[in-house]
């Protein structure tokens, strides 16, 4: 079975030969392909031959475009005042403190400008790629996190108290988000991540709202009858804030494996919501030192229980890691699934 069927078929319930794996790539791409990270994230060409190249040598089931949680928040306004995104050596760009002058344009508008336009060309070349055998899983910053990265962690409490600058960037995220997911929708990608890792922090007032922004985002994903994947992180309130949001339509919630005593509560209501879950492997699952990677995989599936799992990574799987042990990784997670199928 080709990757981009699996893919497709797990997500409609149907019957495949093992679970998609879907690992969170990006400057590991960067690293095979030897290029910076910096000059990948600028170039269309290279950051969809790179992503491309990376997916075809480990026989990934798709390719994540573009794990880079910046892109947004950086063409909204936060390179304005050069204290929003920081370029770490042989790393990719992350949120720094530091005010940002919040741009007016509508998101429309950018969706051509800067990284995020290179982004944007990239995905379309991957997606539009004739024959292409792995899925093309298209990335985009929530709302949540995207409000947190223009308006820091007070941002959401600021718009309960009705700060005018805080419900603006709201407002702006939201839009922003529901742009994006209409236009990767429009380009035919196979799936849609959402990427939450701030919204377990999200004070639990602010539920509502929350469940209100994501609704038109799941309803859009349908419209193009795509899945949509939700990536959250294990930490704060996001359980209580799960329970709100699965209900609105993701068809897949990728949750860190590491995070075990959660596991049986998050897989019972992802259960419960008829979500698929996306078991996201540690990193020392591709390091030389683990010895019993099948160990593992059969740990966390049975705190999983008996709930269809998809595999991806708890975070993206770190540039310098080995290819041997990429490989060894996939092996591995092949021969423990042809054995649980047999």
């Amino acid at each position: 079975m080709l990757p981009r069927e699996r893919v497709q078929r797990f997500f409609r319930g149907l019957t495949v030969d093992r679970p998609p794996f879907i690992p969170l790539i990006y400057t590991l791409a960067a690293e095979l392909a030897q290029v910076p990270v910096r000059e990948m994230a600028t170039n269309p060409t290279r950051l969809a031959n790179a992503l491309s190249a990376c997916q075809k040598l480990f026989g990934f089931d798709a390719v994540t475009a573009v794990f880079d949680l910046t892109l947004e928040a950086e063409v909204l306004g936060a390179e304005v005042l050069g204290a929003g995104v920081e370029w770490p050596e042989g790393g990719w760009p992350c949120q720094a403190a530091g005010e940002v002058d919040v741009r007016l344009v509508p998101p429309a508008e950018l969706l051509a400008s800067g990284r995020l336009g290179a982004a944007v060309e990239a995905v379309k070349r991957l997606a539009a790629t004739p024959g292409r055998q792995a899925a093309v899983v298209a990335v985009v910053t929530g709302p949540v996190t995207l409000s947190v990265y223009l308006g820091g962690q007070d941002c959401l409490a600021g718009c309960l108290r009705g700060e005018a600058a805080a419900e603006r960037i709201w407002r702006l995220s939201q839009e922003m988000v529901t742009v994006r997911v209409r236009h990767l929708g429009e380009m035919q990608v196979d799936a849609v991540l959402v990427c939450e890792p701030e919204i377990g922090q999200m004070p639990i007032e602010f539920l509502p709202q929350a469940v209100s922004a994501f609704t038109p985002i799941w309803n859009t994903v349908r419209f193009y009858d795509r899945p949509a994947i939700l990536y959250a992180k294990p930490d704060g309130n996001i359980v209580e804030h799960l329970m709100k949001i699965l209900p609105q339509g993701p068809v897949g919630l990728i949750w860190s494996a590491a995070a075990r005593d959660t596991l049986p509560s998050v897989a019972e209501m992802a259960a419960k919501y008829n979500t698929y879950l996306g078991l996201g492997l540690g990193a020392e699952m591709f390091s030389p030192a683990c010895t019993d990677r099948q160990g593992y995989l059969k740990e966390v599936e049975r705190l999983a229980g008996s709930i269809s799992c998809f595999y991806s990574t708890a975070e993206e799987i770190p540039p310098h890691t080995r290819p041997q042990e990429i490989q060894a990784m996939m092996q591995e997670l092949s021969s423990y699934c042809a054995a649980k199928a047999g």
